[in-house]
């Protein structure tokens, strides 16, 4: 019989999303912050558009990963604002 992992707590996690402005990116962000145990960092290319849809106890963070420069903007912010990451979901495309 098969049983289901035990599901780890996300108490206190830090969960860093890239491409969080739609879709998929966009959809966990939700649920995350629904759950309210883990702080979420939505790394978006469209700092406009993210803040539009971002849900509450988010935040948006500029990220293009077409653009070097943008990348080491947005660890540097990162560096200066949240202890570390537990997670990075890895969500942008094309």
């Amino acid at each position: 019989m098969y049983a289901a992992p035990e599901a780890t707590s996300l108490a206190g996690a830090i969960v860093v999303i890239a491409g969080a402005s739609n879709g998929i990116g966009l959809a966990l962000a939700h649920e995350l912050a629904a759950l309210d145990a883990a702080t979420v960092v939505l790394g978006c290319r469209n700092l406009s558009k993210c803040e539009r849809v971002r849900p509450a106890r988010t935040r948006c963070v500029q990220l293009d990963l077409a653009d070097l420069r943008s990348v080491v903007q947005f660890a540097a912010e990162l560096r200066g604002s949240v202890p570390r990451i537990d997670y990075l979901v890895h969500n942008a495309g094309s």
